[in-house]
């Protein structure tokens, strides 16, 4: 009888802990991103295709977004003309190359409770990153997961692809960073 316990507790703790370490749903999403020239601003959001996160023990252990960088969208020129032509220029081979490179990744590498670490691949172009994070609760029981750091756009070849002087030039003007809000509830 005792065996029979004590295996039957065994099984109990081991569905306990599996049930922990079981991927996340997302529940909702919003990933913000925001560049700039000297005379202006530009924001607006792109959407995850994909989201494979696990919590085990109130602790991130895995995370893997993928965006749909076709996706990309502007949200502060008003006039629908202008907006979408930034937005099918931002989709060109000029910066993000769409066409051949539809999605981006984040692979986590670690997370100690406030730092993110992992692997961001823009264009075909992997590079380290480390942004501040947190993961906390949500009032039903879920966790929210929030992030804001900023990247330097020529570090993964996402620049003013035009050749010649004028598209130097203008590569020139753009800033090369790019702040990219994330905020995911699961």
């Amino acid at each position: 009888m005792t065996a029979n316990l004590l295996r039957i507790g065994t099984l109990i703790a081991a569905f306990v802990l599996h049930a922990h370490a079981a991927p996340l749903t997302l529940t909702s999403h919003r990933i913000t991103w925001s560049g700039s020239m000297p005379i202006q601003t530009h924001s607006g959001t792109i959407t995850p295709d994909t989201v494979h996160a696990t919590v085990d023990n109130d602790s991130l252990t895995e995370l893997r977004v993928t965006i749909d960088m076709a996706s990309i969208r502007n949200e502060d020129i008003r006039k629908e003309s202008s907006r979408r032509k930034l937005e099918g220029h931002l989709r060109s081979a000029d910066f993000f190359h769409v066409d051949q490179f539809p999605q981006a990744t984040f692979v986590m590498n670690t997370f100690d409770g406030s730092t993110l670490s992992g692997d961001l691949t823009i264009r075909g172009v992997t590079r380290p990153v480390t942004m501040p994070a947190s993961l906390t609760r949500t009032d039903s029981g879920g966790w929210r997961l929030a992030t804001t750091f900023t990247f330097n756009r020529q570090d993964f070849n996402v620049n003013y692809q035009n050749s010649g002087l004028f598209g130097t030039a203008k590569n020139k003007l753009i800033a090369d960073d790019v702040t990219v809000g994330i905020d995911l509830t699961f």
